[in-house]
């Protein structure tokens, strides 16, 4: 009896969704702050409140700040560095519920348009 292949298991539309917010937001951060907190081009796009510990920020756009890649790697080994700082940027917003990825993509197609705009 010949083997076939397992075939792979087909990601949903909300997992597509998700991927898209991710490259939006980062986007929409880039955007927002082109220069690090040390005057380099930002290359990251740095989350302030964690994903993982706070999963219903990872798309709010004021949870973000572009930096370079040395402060971005600074900022993962010494968090409480830049946690000031940070704080006094952002504030955290409150969300409960699944996140409706189509509405957070309208949301930040919106927010870039209207940077892109102002240059």
């Amino acid at each position: 009896m010949k083997k076939t292949p397992l075939r792979k298991v087909r990601k949903g539309a909300t997992a597509a969704m998700k991927r898209t917010a991710d490259a939006l937001w980062r986007k929409y951060v880039l955007l927002k702050y082109p220069r690090c907190l040390c005057g380099l081009s930002s290359v990251d796009a740095h989350h302030i409140y964690g994903r993982k510990a706070h999963p219903w920020l990872r798309h709010e756009p004021t949870n973000g700040i572009g930096l370079c890649r040395i402060c971005h790697n600074n900022a993962h080994s010494w968090p409480n560095r830049y946690r000031e700082y940070l704080r006094n940027r952002v504030r955290a917003a409150e969300q409960s519920g699944k996140p409706d990825y189509a509405e957070i993509c309208k949301r930040l197609e919106g927010m870039i348009d209207e940077l892109l705009q102002r240059d």
